[in-house]
């Protein structure tokens, strides 16, 4: 049985993963959470706090680190959270053995292609201009948008250091525009959104991923036609594909 920790369970996205595995016989499935949960064994802590985190990933083999302050959050819970509560995610897996951690990285990583032709037409929603294909922006481009794009980034950097120091599996998921009503509700979403089905899909994909995987960063949106993100890296590391698409939405 794989023992799983995620972190963040309370949020969208951590109770999406939650009731996508929580029946599945091969999983051992834990909470590390600010707050507690009903219904799932839950370790009570905040993710700045590095004894607790050690104590909680005891026995764990994979951590699925959702937990992080979101955009317009202030710098000290940004540096609290998303930078020392990320390292310490990191630290705790390295002293405890965990085999890998999928990391909650996200589209704002790469988020100022938005201010460049034709990426951001596809954003805003004028398509009439974009008369030819247009590039697919790799998912090692690194343009955050804001202090949040930026702890993203750290978010990667620092994991990358992990995996080569210490051999510890760490994927990175530059998520999109995932939502509560799960359909676009701006222009840009069109181009971004990633559905229920297609991100719980990817995490379930990144846990089943080859162990010889060491590190990727890699971009996860539904199948939209007017993505700019290349999708292919994802694909190829992962064996997966997008089932939904923000296209049946737009009139």
């Amino acid at each position: 049985m794989k023992k799983i920790l995620i972190t963040g369970m309370s949020g969208l996205i951590g109770q999406l993963v939650y009731n996508d595995l929580k029946n599945n016989s091969e999983y051992q499935l834990t909470a590390l959470n600010r707050s507690q949960l009903k219904d799932v064994n839950c370790i009570q802590a905040d993710i700045n706090d590095l004894a607790k985190v050690t104590a909680a990933f005891q026995g764990i083999d994979t951590v699925v680190h959702l937990a992080a302050q979101l955009p317009g959050a202030s710098w000290d819970s940004m540096l609290k959270t998303n930078l020392e509560g990320t390292y310490n995610v990191y630290e705790a897996s390295r002293i405890q053995g965990v085999k890998r951690v999928i990391f909650a990285s996200s589209g704002d990583a790469a988020r100022g292609w938005d201010k460049e032709e034709p990426y951001n037409w596809l954003t805003e929603g004028d398509y009439d201009n974009i008369k030819s294909p247009w590039e697919m922006v790799p998912p090692t481009d690194v343009w955050p948008k804001g202090i949040y794009g930026a702890s993203k980034v750290w978010g990667e950097a620092i994991g990358r250091h992990f995996s080569d120091e210490y051999s510890l599996s760490v994927i990175c998921l530059r998520i999109g525009a995932v939502l509560p009503e799960n359909k676009p509700s701006l222009k840009r979403h069109y181009s971004t959104w990633l559905s229920h089905n297609d991100i719980k899909s990817a995490i379930s994909k990144s846990i089943e991923a080859p162990d010889k995987l060491k590190f990727a960063i890699l971009f996860v949106n539904s199948d939209n036609k007017w993505n700019y993100r290349d999708l292919n890296p994802t694909r190829e590391h992962l064996n997966w594909d997008p089932v939904d698409t923000a296209d049946k939405f737009q009139n």
